[in-house]
C-alpha cells in the first residue's frame, strides 16, 4: 500500500499552559459531538444538524470570537472550525455556549491539510484564513499554509468559484500569499486592500495588530472556473 506523503508541521505549540481540569472537562465533553467524523459524507452539508446551504472551512480560529459571531451572522453557511490550540477551542466554545450552541459549526483539532486531502472534490464553498502563523524566519517560510502544494489541496476541495479570504497583518506574509496565488493556475484575486470584508467580525489579534502598529490586509481570491 502507498503510504501518503506527511505534510510538514505548520503550527507550534498545543497549549499555552496546562489546561484546567475545568477546561479539560468542556473539551471533553462537546469535542466529541462537534469533531468531523473519520469518514466524510459525499456532501458536507450533511455534518450539520441545522439546514445548511453552504460550506465554509475556516482554518485556524485562533480565539473563537469571530467563528462565533459568523454562526449567528450566516445561519444557512456550515462551518468547519479547525484549530490546534487547545486554549483557543476551549475559548470558541466559550462563545459558542453564549450563542446558544448553534448547530452549524464542526471542529477539528489536527492538521487541516490531512482533513482537506479527504474532502470529496468540489465540497467546500468558502475557506476563510484569518492571521495564519507568518513563520517569520526565512528556514520556516515551508510550514506557511499558503503553500503551492496546500493550494493545490484548496483548488481540490473548492467548488467552482468557491472563494477564500485570507486576512494577515505581515506584509511579508501577504507579499508571499499574492506570489503563489498568482502563480497558481486555479485562482484569481479578486480583492486585495485594506479595508475589511462587508460582514467582518474583528478579533483580539486584530485589535493588538492596530495598538502595535501594523496595518491588517484582507484578500479575496475565486477559484477560477
Amino acid at each position: 500500500m502507498e503510504q501518503r506523503k506527511k505534510f510538514i508541521r505548520s503550527f507550534g505549540r498545543r497549549v499555552a499552559k496546562p489546561l484546567s481540569q475545568a477546561k479539560k472537562d468542556t473539551l471533553e465533553k462537546y469535542l466529541p459531538l462537534l469533531g468531523v467524523p473519520a469518514k466524510l459524507p459525499s456532501d458536507l452539508t450533511t455534518l450539520f444538524s441545522a439546514d445548511v446551504k453552504r460550506v465554509c472551512l475556516d482554518i485556524g480560529f485562533g480565539g473563537g470570537e469571530n467563528l462565533a459571531e459568523k454562526l449567528t451572522l450566516h445561519p444557512d453557511m456550515g462551518f468547519i472550525g479547525s484549530e490546534v490550540f487547545y486554549n483557543g477551542v476551549f475559548s470558541f466554545l466559550t462563545h459558542w455556549e453564549e450563542k446558544g450552541k448553534p448547530e452549524n459549526v464542526r471542529l477539528y483539532i489536527e492538521d487541516v491539510r490531512d482533513l482537506v486531502e479527504r474532502m470529496p472534490e468540489n465540497s467546500l464553498d468558502q475557506i476563510d484564513l484569518f492571521y495564519p502563523d507568518p513563520w517569520h524566519k526565512a528556514r520556516h517560510r515551508k510550514r506557511r499554509m499558503i503553500a503551492m502544494e496546500t493550494l493545490d489541496l484548496f483548488s481540490k476541495a473548492l467548488k467552482t468559484d468557491g472563494l477564500i479570504r485570507v486576512v494577515s497583518d505581515i506584509p511579508d506574509y501577504i507579499d508571499n500569499a499574492v506570489e503563489n496565488f498568482t502563480a497558481h493556475k486555479d485562482f484569481k484575486i479578486e480583492y486585495h486592500a485594506g479595508k475589511p470584508f462587508e460582514d467582518w467580525v474583528t478579533t483580539r489579534y486584530e485589535q493588538k495588530a492596530y495598538r502595535e502598529g501594523r496595518t491588517p490586509q484582507y484578500m479575496l481570491i475565486k477559484k477560477a472556473s
